[in-house]
């Protein structure tokens, strides 16, 4: 699986996480909340150091991962994090790339 952080999305976590290069920016599945892709389930963000690392992307010095663990909710698809304006924040866009 593929993942790509739209710059917005980066800014709006270097303001509101206070995410530096060299950071890692854990994506996680969590129980709950506003379900994106699977029902039931939803994706949090969390700056934490990387573990059983399944899937890894670079933006601007920062680390964006999802833990091995992790990689069943997204069943082969990949992942987008783009800013969205109406709601000030990340949206997880779950789909597949046109090209690879």
């Amino acid at each position: 699986m593929h993942i790509d952080v739209s710059p917005r999305a980066v800014s709006w976590m270097r303001e509101e996480l206070n995410v530096r290069p060299g950071d890692w920016v854990r994506i996680y599945v969590r129980y709950g909340g506003s379900p994106q892709f699977q029902p039931g389930f939803s994706l949090g963000l969390a700056v934490e150091p990387p573990a059983d690392v399944g899937s890894c992307t670079e933006q601007d010095g920062i680390r964006f991962y999802i833990r091995h663990s992790d990689l069943w909710y997204f069943d082969g698809h990949d992942l987008t994090i783009e800013y969205n304006d109406k709601e000030e924040g990340p949206e997880f866009v779950v789909g597949t790339r046109a090209a690879h």
